[in-house]
């Protein structure tokens, strides 16, 4: 099985996919790991995707539309869709059947959060031929899209994800980043929402 693990990123956040490669990309052995921004004026590094798409959060649905077409059309049979900010442990990743997985925020509008979802072939056609909406959130409109499409939500498994770096920074009663982290993360398979020099921390825990 041919598995893509796509990196949606832009060209203002280079060292948060710098942290990436450093700590989790290497041991990835199973998917093909690439990092999709728009166009640079600059040559892609070997692991980068440039598109033909704007680089803004504006531009996020049509920047996830590219990567699903750039996935077919290199025969793709997964997609893991990933945010910059994320740590991933890539031993724990079991790679799902089901058609759309993710970690579900409102099963009843079939949408997930984008910092990590999984597609199969039949959903990456059905983003990749899909109209483009008012809608500027990526992963909800890629819930809309799969649900006009008959594509059903299944839900990630309780702390499969876990968001521990921006949303606990803005909480003054906790710390930063929890003195437990190994333990926090024990059965998490992707983290989100790090500084660059955080992901290290997180991924050695």
């Amino acid at each position: 099985m041919n598995v893509l693990a796509s990196v949606v990123t832009c060209g203002a956040r280079s060292d948060y996919c710098a942290a990436q490669r450093a700590t989790w990309v290497s041991y990835a052995r199973w998917a093909t790991v690439r990092f999709f921004l728009a166009e640079q004026p600059r040559d892609p590094l070997p692991d980068e995707v440039f598109l033909s798409c704007g680089d803004g959060y504006e531009s996020l649905p049509e920047k996830v539309r590219e990567v699903n077409r750039w996935a077919l059309a290199h025969n793709f049979d997964k997609l893991l869709k990933l945010d910059d900010d994320i740590v991933m442990f890539p031993s724990r990743v079991t790679i799902p059947t089901c058609d759309y997985m993710g970690w579900s925020h409102d099963l009843a509008s079939n949408w997930c959060s984008g910092l990590a979802y999984w597609l199969s072939r039949e959903s990456m056609e059905a983003v990749a031929e899909a109209d483009l909406t008012d809608q500027p959130s990526e992963d909800r409109w890629t819930g809309s899209v799969l649900l006009k499409a008959g594509i059903k939500l299944q839900p990630f498994r309780y702390g499969a994800v876990k968001w521990l770096g921006q949303r606990r920074r803005s909480n003054p009663k906790l710390e930063p980043l929890p003195r437990n982290l190994a333990h926090e993360l024990r059965y998490t398979f992707v983290a989100g929402e790090f500084l660059p020099e955080e992901m290290a921390l997180a991924y050695m825990g």
